[in-house]
């Protein structure tokens, strides 16, 4: 079950799994603010248990964590991240692990790149973004101006700034 504030320990979760797992605070916390839609409160949970709900037809908890894209050994093991929160959380901050790192290969190989302005942090949150949210094949999905998620790419981003990543 949760105790105190809902927010201040779901919060303080992601950055001890961030930090465990070798993910940028501000990406993990912008990635499960974006698909949580920002309920980062009792409506994404059942309560008292802090059973993670679905909120859509494929994804469940706080990081909409998808079966079906995401079912590779060693993220998770059955169902538990299904109802467990901090499991959750777990296993969300392990694939954006997995995702983060796919946009780092991406990246040392020349795929991704800066333009003026931009961070080597901020290219790379936002590709492991739509990794994480489309698939390994979405790695570049937030430079395409056609992609049917450019909006959702975009609300991420902004997210990741307002969590203190840079550009």
């Amino acid at each position: 079950a949760l105790e105190g504030r809902f927010e201040e320990r779901i919060s303080a979760e992601i950055y001890e799994q961030a930090d465990a797992q070798g993910v940028p605070r501000e990406l993990a916390f912008a990635t499960y603010w974006t698909e949580s839609g920002g309920r980062h409160n009792r409506q994404q949970y059942a309560w008292p248990s802090g059973n993670p709900l679905w909120t859509n037809n494929t994804g469940k908890g706080a990081f909409q964590i998808e079966t079906k894209v995401w079912s590779k050994p060693g993220f998770y093991h059955g169902e538990r991240f299904s109802y467990s929160w901090s499991e959750n959380v777990r296993v969300g901050v392990a694939i954006l692990h997995d995702a983060y790192s796919r946009a780092e290969r991406r990246f040392s190989a020349g795929y991704l790149y800066l333009d003026p302005g931009e961070t080597r942090a901020g290219v790379l949150a936002r590709s492991a973004y739509a990794i994480y949210n489309g698939g390994p094949s979405a790695w570049a999905r937030p430079w395409q101006r056609d992609n049917d998620y450019r909006s959702n790419d975009l609300n991420f981003f902004s997210n990741y700034r307002a969590a203190g990543g840079t550009r």
